[in-house]
């Protein structure tokens, strides 16, 4: 991380999605930016090419659930089966190991958590600003975004699956990194968890 730049963590959750997630692969392309995906299960074995054109153009992926259920709504079985199907199908299918989980809607009990750090090992990341790319455009409070993270890294959240309905766009969210990711190396280092901590 450089110090005199703001360090940006980009997350996007709810994918994948045949429209949005190669739109924002080719973004992040074009500016050599490598960001965090926290997949659903069940959207994973639906398109697993986009899965593999992740891991294969240097993303991590993140685990987010087979189901996308609010996980304080699960009993302690449930919960396991939710975490280990998407765990284990990213191992059996891709090769891939998993080391970071993010709960549906961010919502989590402390002894769900001490549960899923036991039993996966996995670091469990949240964000500290919702870009609201759901709602509105979120250019208009880049400037706060980029000058606060000057201290301490900004953990960016983004969508690129649609859960709620499939008449949402993501159009807010592409223009949004259209205006960020030109500040790659002039006012933003964009970096992975583990580089940042």
């Amino acid at each position: 991380m450089t110090k005199n730049k703001s360090n940006i963590i980009l997350t996007f959750d709810d994918g994948p999605h045949p429209v949005w997630t190669n739109t924002i692969i080719d973004l992040l392309d074009r500016y050599n930016v490598k960001a965090l995906f926290f997949l659903v299960g069940k959207k994973i074995a639906q398109y697993p090419a986009l899965v593999n054109k992740l891991i294969t153009r240097g993303h991590v992926i993140g685990n987010h659930t087979w189901s996308h259920k609010p996980l304080v709504m699960l009993n302690d079985k449930r919960l396991h089966a939710e975490i280990y199907s998407c765990h284990q199908y990213l191992l059996d299918k891709f090769n891939y190991q998993v080391h970071y989980f993010r709960p549906p809607w961010g919502l989590i009990s402390a002894r769900q958590r001490e549960v899923i750090n036991s039993q996966f090992g996995y670091k469990i990341i949240f964000w500290n600003k919702d870009s609201y790319d759901y709602l509105w455009p979120y250019s208009r409070n880049l400037y706060d975004t980029i000058t606060r993270a000057k201290k301490d890294p900004c953990i960016l959240l983004f969508h690129d699956g649609i859960i709620l309905s499939p008449l949402f766009t993501r159009k807010h969210m592409v223009a949004t990194l259209k205006k960020l990711l030109p500040l790659k190396d002039s006012k933003i280092d964009f970096v992975l968890p583990m580089e940042s901590e």
